[in-house]
């Protein structure tokens, strides 16, 4: 009867070693495969980015205004006192306004100013500090245009992040002031 118990005894140790190494073989697994590394840190740290850059936008509200069969949109800058205005022959009383919207606007002075900052050593670093690291930026229209594009060598070996977004930008000197655009940042 003794020997039944020896054999159960075995059999419990050889249960625990299976399990064991099991556990150990799927934890080995989820390292070499890298299951536990954290890429949100840098997703975190683009939207970090898209936030700061976005701090430098002006507010814009926008008014469509119909007069004599044409539409026009009229817009308020914060960063300037004048405005888009609506046609001369329209008087005020013939004008149909809509509901305004509000948003986010850059112009192009100051986004030139930026590019230029960008291609200062000493300005690069200020810029680095306030968006929280290297980065590459590519402002272009919706219609592929470039408008500004800053660019540094990327390190070798770097793990490089990217990400588009959308602004609007104001440029006075164009007939259509009002440009959509699309940002591309890359950031390491």
């Amino acid at each position: 009867m003794k020997r039944g118990v020896n054999k159960r005894a075995v059999t419990n140790v050889e249960m625990v070693v299976a399990i064991v190494i099991f556990v150990f073989t799927i934890f080995s697994m989820l390292i070499l495969f890298n299951v536990f590394h954290k890429a949100e840190n840098e997703s975190n740290s683009l939207e970090e980015f898209e936030q700061r850059f976005l701090e430098r936008a002006g507010n814009y509200t926008l008014v469509g205004a119909k007069c004599n069969s044409k539409f026009n949109y009229i817009y308020n800058l914060s960063f300037e006192l004048n405005r888009v205005s609506v046609p001369s022959d329209c008087g005020s009383a013939d004008v149909v306004y809509s509901i305004p919207t509000y948003g986010k606007i850059f112009s192009y002075e100051q986004l030139d100013k930026m590019n230029q900052s960008y291609y200062n050593d000493n300005d690069y670093e200020v810029l680095k500090g306030e968006f929280g690291g290297d980065f590459i930026l590519s402002i272009r229209g919706e219609s592929g245009e470039s408008i500004f594009s800053m660019t540094k060598e990327k390190p070798q070996g770097s793990e490089i992040y990217a990400k588009n977004f959308r602004i609007k930008v104001y440029n006075k000197n164009r007939q259509n002031p009002i440009l959509n655009a699309i940002v591309n940042v890359q950031t390491w």
